[in-house]
């Protein structure tokens, strides 16, 4: 008898317990992390509208609140719909419309692990952000982040990897996609080890018509094999060099090993892009209505002003060929402006097959030169 009522107390209290664990009230988490996190006056803040309970895992206590939580260290902001937070390990698990702020970046997920004694964090899931207000944004499959320095430290600096469907974009009118990217806002370096496509910018439809844009370039796509580049202190992309490229206009592409190219305000109200390509040799053709004018030289410098003109100038072991044509020269250019598109040939230049020998500094019309 004894025996029983003791273990109908014990039933009691057990469920008292749980009840007084599991809380359908507003509630408030100050947490002092421990000292392999952070220094002892630190305090993690967590708050919860909806319920809060404590379960037990392997001796260690873990706190489950769900409804609208919010979580605050230092400069982090999270909010999220339910959240898992182990002292022991500090380590936090936030799910369902996770909005994670710091110091001018954002990221966006269904799922995101906080590891805060490595100020690290995993999304194992789509991810949408950005940098800084004025970086670069981006999405992709899942993604890492890796902070050195202490969080709310001016120093401090991150490393973010994205991987899978990754597409990174620029207020600028550049954006490229491939699957793997890496991004350190300490010392400013990109890193796109795999295959990739970059859109370049090439103006508004009112800039491109000015500028006879559309026909050369229009919608501006290089694509390569790898790609590194380096960020401005506004985390934009200031210069890149990619590998095995080739760069490909509405009339105008070539081929490369590599380009160089740099993103440089153009003074008005956009981003100029000058580059180089070089190559064994760089090969590619110009698109007419007619036939396509083939050539190759052993590199090409360029300027694109999106919807302000464009010129490409080639140099050295210049072919030039269409049908039974073929042109010969150290340099000429190509160039795109507001009266079309006209080679120029600043020395003197050979043709052959059934060309006459043409000479001199003049700008030539491209359908002139085809048809002489």
């Amino acid at each position: 008898m004894y025996c029983c009522m003791n273990k109908a107390w014990l039933t009691v209290g057990c469920l008292l317990a749980a009840c007084l664990l599991e809380q359908a009230t507003p509630s408030l988490a100050q947490v002092p992390l421990p000292p392999a996190a952070a220094q002892t006056d630190e305090i993690l803040r967590i708050r919860s509208n909806g319920r809060t309970r404590i379960e037990i895992h392997a001796g260690s206590q873990v706190a489950v609140y769900t409804g609208g939580v919010q979580f605050e260290y230092r400069d982090y902001r999270l909010s999220a719909d339910r959240l898992r937070y182990s002292q022991a390990d500090s380590f936090a698990e936030a799910t369902g419309n996770v909005l994670l702020e710091q110091s001018g970046s954002r990221l966006e997920t269904e799922r995101i692990e906080l590891y805060l004694a490595d100020n690290g964090l995993v999304c194992p899931g789509e991810i949408h952000g950005s940098l800084s207000e004025q970086g670069l944004s981006f999405s992709a499959a899942q993604a890492t982040v890796q902070l050195s320095g202490q969080p709310g430290d001016s120093e401090s600096s991150y490393r973010v990897t994205l991987l899978d469907n990754v597409y990174v974009y620029s207020g600028e009118g550049y954006s490229f996609n491939t699957t793997y990217v890496t991004m350190d806002t300490g010392t400013g370096l990109l890193n796109v080890p795999q295959q990739f496509s970059l859109r370049l910018p090439s103006g508004t439809a009112g800039q491109q018509a000015a500028a006879g844009a559309s026909r050369m370039l229009g919608d501006l796509v290089l694509t390569g094999s790898s790609m590194t580049g380096k960020l401005d202190d506004d985390l934009q992309l200031r210069n890149l060099h990619a590998l095995a490229t080739e760069l490909r206009g509405e009339q105008l592409q070539f081929s490369a090993g590599s380009i160089n190219a740099n993103f440089e305000d153009n003074g008005h109200d956009g981003i100029m892009i000058d580059l180089l390509a070089t190559g064994s040799p760089v090969r590619g053709l110009y698109r007419q209505p007619g036939e396509d004018l083939l050539f190759s030289a052993e590199s090409i410098a360029g300027t694109i002003d999106p919807g302000y003109g464009s010129q490409f100038l080639l140099s050295g072991g210049i072919d030039l060929s269409a049908d039974m044509a073929l042109l010969q020269s150290d340099r000429l250019r190509i160039v795109q402006d507001a009266q079309g598109v006209r080679l120029v040939f600043p020395e003197g230049l050979e043709a052959g097959m059934a060309l006459d020998v043409i000479s001199g500094n003049e700008d030539f019309d491209l359908s002139t030169i085809l048809h002489r």
